[in-house]
């Protein structure tokens, strides 16, 4: 009989988490299951301040009366709760769970988002791993793919955090039932059309050959070990070879870049795009084969955009700018992070005033002697300025003020491009 959660050792798992809960409220994704039923309540009993999000996918006729029961069981313990509702005309008839998945990430960061919650803890444990592992072991991925699930990942400004990746799934149980707590199971984690539960057959098989979910943990965290010491070694190159622009871009020398074994060139360049394209999810394997291929200057001497990013060349530089269309920042003119690359304070903030980036449509408001000459022109594109409607206000980096009366540089407190390296 596996042995219940022991509170202090689970307390233990969080504190040496790279994360700081000090008077921070937590979003608890709860489905009902065992595992994020109990990490709920381990949660409520170790004090933490929580409030527990139930997704009802609307996929089922039962589906907002399974929602309801799993309140009403939050309730009893004196977990706050909400229910957040999948909105959708017609039910999803391929890819369900992926877009239900999908759906859940929407929700959950939207609603922390409104209500100023940066973190959200879910209840993926040691079994999930093992499914996730060989799942995408059957699909050949590679070191980044394998090192499957994280404890601690980054959706926009919301941290999601799994605590119990290092729990096997019948030690939740057995947490649940030495309270007597019941819980919920869901009918789709025995139907066999999901690949999930497909996989999830398959790891119980190869069990009896010694591939338990504990060995393969093991094996995931030799995998991460090599890929963080790829990762910190694609990072050095980053800041020893690339020059960071204050407009916002990057630059790399192409020699640099083709000289670099091939594989720290595939994470170079992710990195890159990320950095400037902003995307959460990094491209695949088979888009960064094509990627470093467009990046050798003997087969391809012409700008192209790719994941956010306009990439273009330059003599022996290799240019990645911020494609302006891709740019779906808050525009309104306040304090913050833009486009996750340029810090913006100002001294005061003008509520008809709004900031997108230039583009070309505000380039060629600019007058040309205070364009800058020496940098490909699409970089001017992707500025941050600030409109008032239609109308172009200034482009602090280029010294244009075209209202002083509105806003001057004195209002500028700070813009630098403080992008996050990944």
């Amino acid at each position: 009989m596996p042995e219940p959660i022991n509170k202090q050792d689970f307390f233990d798992e969080i504190s040496n988490l790279p994360i700081d809960l000090n008077n921070k409220k937590i979003l608890v994704g709860v489905s009902g299951g065992a595992d994020s039923l109990c990490l709920a309540l381990l949660l409520k009993d170790l004090k933490f301040n929580i409030i527990a999000a139930i997704v009802n996918h609307n996929l089922r006729s039962e589906s907002l009366a399974e929602a309801n029961k799993v309140g009403e069981i939050l309730a009893n313990h004196q977990i706050d709760h909400v229910i957040l509702n999948w909105e959708h005309d017609a039910k999803p008839t391929t890819k369900i769970q992926e877009l239900a998945r999908n759906a859940r990430f929407k929700l959950f960061n939207e609603y922390a988002s409104q209500n100023g919650i940066k973190y959200l803890f879910l209840g993926h444990n040691q079994d999930d791993q093992a499914e996730t592992f060989i799942f995408r072991l059957c699909k050949g991925s590679g070191l980044d793919g394998l090192t499957a699930i994280k404890s601690v990942t980054q959706l926009d400004d919301l941290t999601i955090v799994r605590p119990l990746l290092g729990y096997s799934r019948s030690s939740i149980e057995a947490t649940l039932l030495e309270r007597k707590q019941t819980w919920i199971n869901d009918p789709s984690n025995q139907n066999t059309k999901f690949a999930r539960v497909r996989i999830r057959n398959i790891v119980k098989a190869l069990e009896t050959e010694g591939l338990t979910p504990e060995v393969i943990a093991q094996t995931i965290y030799k995998l991460d070990l090599a890929k963080d010491c790829l990762n910190s070694q694609a990072l050095k190159f980053i800041n020893d070879h690339c020059k960071f622009d204050d407009f916002g871009f990057i630059t790399i020398s192409s020699l640099d870049l083709n000289s670099l074994h091939l594989e720290l060139r595939y994470r170079v360049a992710q990195k890159l795009l990320k950095i400037i394209g902003g995307k959460y999810y990094q491209p695949k394997r088979k888009q960064l084969v094509y990627l470093i291929n467009m990046l050798n200057p003997d087969k391809n001497s012409k700008a192209f955009t790719f994941c956010g990013c306009y990439i273009c060349f330059k003599k022996d530089k290799i240019y990645f700018i911020r494609e302006a269309n891709s740019v779906t920042c808050n525009p309104i003119v306040a304090d913050n992070m833009w486009d996750n690359r340029f810090n913006i304070r100002f001294l005061s903030t003008k509520k008809n005033l709004k900031i997108k980036p230039l583009g070309n449509v505000g380039y060629c408001m600019v007058p040309k002697e205070l364009r800058r000459i020496s940098m490909p022109y699409k970089a001017h594109w992707s500025l941050p300025a600030i409109w008032d409607n239609d109308f172009l206000i200034a482009v602090p980096h280029l010294e244009y003020y075209s209202r002083s009366d509105i806003m001057t540089a004195k209002e500028i407190r700070e813009l630098k491009f403080k992008p996050k390296l990944i």
